[in-house]
């Protein structure tokens, strides 16, 4: 046991080891005082070997660990977790029960004992000799040599190095899944993805619950553009792991976000936030998912979320929402803001009862960004809606002010105005929503449908005749058509349209009995009876 001792103590002495400072309490202990089964402060147990190794039943090889200074019982633990890894610094108690410290991040670190090893666990039964001539106690000594400084090697990114050592400890010791994780590893922060996974397929066949192998060979795959097989082996991660690893949900989420599969992504992101609500990642990563699925203002809202939590969020990214709803605006985070004032306002402007929560968030929509046309237009219209007509006009003004190329927004006044019967007013915004946007059917439908009530047959007949080279098989805009025509008695083009009716919708009572009506304007009995009969037969009846 004394030449053990000596060993540990010389080997790290030598990695020259940077300590922080150390408690007050600090004493003298032996180097195997700190073996035993230990309660971490993270939750879960750890087993800290003679041999120099940190285990645990759930994720087998964590680390390794040194004692650093027996005078003062001060040990040092290396993990594979965490970048760069975490590296504990920790003082025994005087009672053996309990380590305390901190890592190289100063957060501190605490540990209660459950068990202390056998003095038996510290003699190593050797064998006469192993087949080089050498004591197994050498092997273990040389293996664990290999461990450390490939460690060292890897910590300091010299990865080539490291690879060499976990190598030749790997050639002594061909069934330590740690080892060929580390390799792995290795290979994997120079960017070989393709020896790193052999490495961790061959960790999980020594030990198929070796969940760590699972997690970054997964992380390799998503490199390689395999996205199936990086969900697969996350699973397992997930699965075999008992603790929350927040950032392997997030991985995972982008796995599935590459494979296609959106609503499962947020699923991923979901659980990160709630598991760590200060995670900047996945706020942005979430916000891309909910702008694949159209769903803008909540991808705006991550996007914020992102930000002011420290991650550097991808303007261009953000651009291309701010460009699809603000007439191509320059993205600025203050654009994005005001366009979420906006939804909120839309919100409350469809709520029923008096407007004042949309008012005030579309005041401070056009607030951080002035040139907000959609803004001035809502609030002009919650502004009416109060009947404060004075502001009203002002905000419509503003909107005429700003000359907006928006047809969808000359329309949504349009309708507010032909509801409140406000016919001209309505008919200047329909013909401007028709010039911004001369595709779109609706605005020819319902400035007709004005102009009918009005009582410009006229002129409903170019909205119509619009509407129907747009959309050739809209009864509604033949029907509407048709009775302009009769208003203007040009009864055989009314007769036309009834026909091209009957000819899509053969079973349409009302279009037989109009053309009855329009052949009993142009004299002809004869049809006219016939039409009159068959919109009998199906059932039609005219209206008094």
């Amino acid at each position: 046991m004394a030449k053990r001792r000596i060993w540990i103590l010389a080997l790290f002495l030598a990695a020259g080891v940077s300590l922080f400072s150390l408690q007050d309490n600090a004493h003298a202990v032996s180097c195997d005082a700190i073996v035993g089964d230990w309660a971490w402060f993270t939750g879960g147990n750890v087993t800290l070997n003679p041999d120099g190794t940190i285990t645990s039943k759930e994720f087998g090889s964590l680390g390794t660990w040194e004692c650093t200074n027996t005078t003062r019982g001060v040990f040092t633990l290396r993990w594979v977790f965490g970048s760069p890894p975490f590296v504990d610094t920790l003082t025994l108690s005087a009672d053996g029960q309990s380590l305390s410290g901190k890592n190289q991040f100063q957060y501190p670190v605490t540990a209660s004992r459950i068990s202390t090893a056998r003095k038996d666990d510290f003699d190593v039964a050797l064998p006469e000799k192993t087949t080089d001539d050498k004591p197994l106690l050498d092997a273990k000594v040389t293996v664990n040599t290999l461990l450390v400084r490939g460690q060292e090697y890897f910590n300091e990114s010299k990865y080539d190095d490291a690879i060499a050592e976990f190598t030749k400890a790997i050639e002594i010791s061909p069934k330590d899944p740690f080892l060929h994780y580390m390799r792995g590893r290795s290979y994997q922060e120079k960017g070989q993805d393709d020896p790193a996974m052999l490495d961790y397929s061959k960790a999980v066949e020594i030990d198929p619950n070796y969940a760590l192998a699972y997690r970054y060979r997964g992380i390799a795959h998503m490199a390689k553009g395999e996205y199936g097989q990086a969900v697969s082996d996350l699973d397992k991660f997930i699965n075999k792991s008992k603790q929350k690893d927040i950032e392997a949900y997030n991985l995972r989420g982008t796995a599935k976000f590459k494979n296609g599969k959106f609503d499962w992504a947020l699923d991923d992101y979901n659980k990160a936030i709630e598991l760590n609500p200060k995670y900047a990642e996945a706020y942005n990563n979430r916000g891309i998912v909910h702008y694949k699925l159209d769903q803008q203002g909540k991808a705006l809202n991550d996007f914020l979320k992102a930000r002011d939590l420290g991650f550097d969020v991808n303007i261009e990214q953000l651009g291309e929402l701010v460009k699809l709803r603000s007439e191509g605006k320059i993205p600025t985070w203050e654009v994005a803001e005001a366009m979420l004032h906006f939804d909120a306002g839309i919100g409350y402007y469809r709520g029923a009862g008096t407007k004042d929560k949309a008012i005030a968030e579309f005041t401070k929509a056009v607030e951080l960004d002035p040139n907000y046309a959609a803004a001035y237009i809502y609030r002009g219209m919650a502004y009416d809606i109060n009947k404060q007509y004075k502001n009203s006009v002002s905000d419509f003004s503003k909107f005429a002010e700003l000359d907006s190329k928006d047809g969808e927004l000359y329309a949504t006044r349009a309708h507010f105005y032909r509801k409140k019967d406000k016919y001209g007013e309505a008919v200047n915004d329909f013909s401007k929503a028709i010039k911004y946007d001369p595709k779109n059917t609706e605005n020819y439908y319902w400035r007709g449908n004005i102009y009918t009530k009005v009582g410009r047959h006229e002129a409903v007949i170019p909205d119509y005749t619009k509407l129907i080279e747009l959309s050739p098989k809209d009864i509604g805009a033949y029907n509407g058509r048709a009775f302009a025509y009769m208003k203007t008695e040009q009864y055989e083009k009314a007769v036309s349209d009834y026909s091209k009716i009957i000819e899509l919708y053969p079973k349409n009572g009302e279009a037989y009995y109009n053309r009855a009506s329009a052949y009993k304007a142009m004299g002809d009995s004869d049809k006219s009876d016939l039409d009159f009969k068959k919109a009998a037969e199906l059932g039609y009846k005219a209206k008094e």
